[in-house]
């Protein structure tokens, strides 16, 4: 991708850098129609219709399926999500153990932890696929390389279909809006990426009010190829970060055709280009190999993290028999990688844990221990992160943007879409911001620091600081039921004022002037 200034350059798939990396060209064994397999981002008009269709292709497959999870709304209770799942998905369960006779009789287990899947979710009035597993395609023959497509072959074929999709006028009537902008605002970036044929491939821009956010916000970034696309199916990638209230703010985003290290390359580079090549101190990624290359190329001295809530959500799928035969598995994962201090005491409860459960051949955890450097907090707790790498930051300005953009909206109504959610973005800060200048906070301690960073510090981060101010000053309130006096230790002065008083009258013990029995006589 190139800038676009003052001269329309525009950079052909010839132009790329080969020296990435070598990408097989189209895979000759697509076939012309659409595939029988499913793919990601596949379209249905209802579940019904893929019933129908994942019927057909079990069938030719060899295999059997079931009906899996019903996801529904929590604000209308409409159905918004559906599985379809292998019938060997999942144990079986210990129920079906019966006792007869002092004899256990065990039925025929059939279920052996399949994760063969496809997963929809709805999009307006539409069904589209955003997971599909292969576990029975690369069982059933013997391995990844015999599966008669491959992950390349699906990429291909989108993106050949992507382009017979693009209607005419649309990509240029996005591209004299890039124009206008950037004669309105001359900071305004952009740059766009042509194929070999001429045809828009992909499409990056950044906005003034971005590129000044990034200057005070862009210590730490988050970037994530998302399943929010527009008609064409294109990813939608935000670069994404944290300001000082806490709000998630945007850097820059783009619309890729594919999801090719060559495509990764250019928008990275493009981007870096477009924050004047000021790099971040931490950027987050999911632990996609291709985008970790490609950061590694791009971003010399920059400490890339993975996201540990990216990789956490995926422990009940890769160790689905750990977690149906061991309840307490899954507190003793969470402590040893929350609760480890130091690298040396989580390598510790680590190896603890895999002896005691017999995962040393698991291999997605031998994997996931190899990257530990990346999203254990014992191993990058020294780096600033700004709260960005346990959180779903990108997934919750994903859903901001559902409410702007879907899957019917052209190229050009993207970009403006675009505009009008950075514009009710920037709102939300402004309201912030008001409220920070023109209200005065509460102080919840007498301690002067804390007056003084009040009128300092916004609101969100001001509590912040409150909480952690008294974490350490105040010890925590424990009520107790109290305990036998004579246990308790008594201090000198306490021992002292126990002792019997003296009448200053009468000069006697064991009583008081107002109780002192000869002054009351003599009145």
């Amino acid at each position: 991708m190139q800038n676009i200034h003052e001269d329309s350059t525009i950079l052909s798939s010839d132009d790329m850098l080969e020296s990435v990396v070598g990408i097989d060209p189209l895979n000759s064994i697509l076939p012309t129609e659409p595939p029988l397999e499913p793919y990601e981002g596949m379209e249905f008009a209802s579940i019904e219709e893929t019933r129908i269709y994942y019927i057909r292709y079990a069938k030719n497959t060899s295999f059997s399926f079931r009906m899996g999870r019903v996801i529904k709304s929590r604000t209308n209770g409409m159905i918004i999500g559906r599985e379809f799942l292998c019938s060997k998905e999942g144990f079986q369960a210990k129920k079906y153990v019966k006792e007869e006779s002092n004899s256990i009789i065990v039925h025929d287990e059939t279920r052996v932890g399949c994760k063969a899947m496809l997963y929809l979710k709805k999009n307006g009035e539409i069904w589209i696929v955003l997971r599909f597993a292969l576990s029975v395609l690369c069982t059933e023959s013997g391995g990844v390389d015999n599966v008669r497509f491959s992950p390349q072959d699906v990429i291909n074929y989108l993106t050949e279909k992507r382009q017979k999709k693009l209607e005419n006028g649309d990509a240029q009537m996005m591209l004299s809006y890039f124009k206008s902008c950037q004669l309105k605002n001359p900071a305004f970036f952009y740059a766009f990426q042509m194929d070999a044929e001429g045809r828009l491939a992909n499409c990056f821009w950044v906005d003034s009010r971005s590129k000044m956010a990034y200057k005070y916000f862009g210590d730490v970034v988050t970037f994530d190829l998302t399943h929010l696309t527009n008609k064409y199916k294109m990813p939608f990638v935000p670069f994404t970060g944290v300001n000082h209230h806490q709000q998630s703010i945007l850097f820059g985003c783009a619309l890729l055709w594919d999801e090719t290290i060559e495509s990764f390359f250019l928008l990275l580079s493009t981007w870096l280009e477009a924050i004047s090549g000021i790099s971040s101190k931490t950027i987050i990624t999911d632990q996609d190999v291709a985008i970790s290359n490609v950061v590694a190329k791009v971003f010399l001295k920059v400490n890339h993290h993975y996201y540990m809530w990216h990789i956490e959500k995926n422990v009940p799928e890769y160790l689905n028999r750990v977690y149906h035969e061991h309840g307490e598995f899954k507190n003793q994962f969470y402590k040893c990688i929350h609760q480890s201090t130091t690298v040396e005491e989580f390598d510790s409860d680590w190896e603890a844990m895999i002896d005691k459960y017999g995962l040393q051949d698991n291999q997605w955890l031998n994997k996931t221990f190899s990257i530990r450097e990346k999203w254990i907090p014992a191993y990058v707790r020294h780096n600033f992160c700004a709260g960005m790498s346990t959180t779903q930051r990108s997934e919750s300005m994903n859903k901001y943007f559902k409410d702007f953009l879907n899957s019917s909206t052209s190229l050009s109504q993207f970009v403006t879409q675009y505009e009008k959610a950075l514009d009710a973005r920037y709102n939300k800060e402004r309201e912030k911001t008001f409220k920070t200048r023109n209200s005065k906070s509460l102080l919840r301690t007498l301690y002067p620091m804390e007056e003084e960073t009040s009128k300092i510090y916004t609101r969100k981060m001001f509590r912040i600081f409150q909480d952690v101010n008294i974490a350490l000053h105040d010890p925590p309130l424990i009520a107790t039921k109290g305990r036998p006096q004579t246990l308790r230790m008594k201090s000198s002065l306490e021992m002292v004022r126990k002792g019997s008083s003296t009448c200053s009258y009468c000069m006697k013990k064991g009583h008081t002037k107002p109780k002192c029995p000869n002054l009351n006589q003599t009145r």
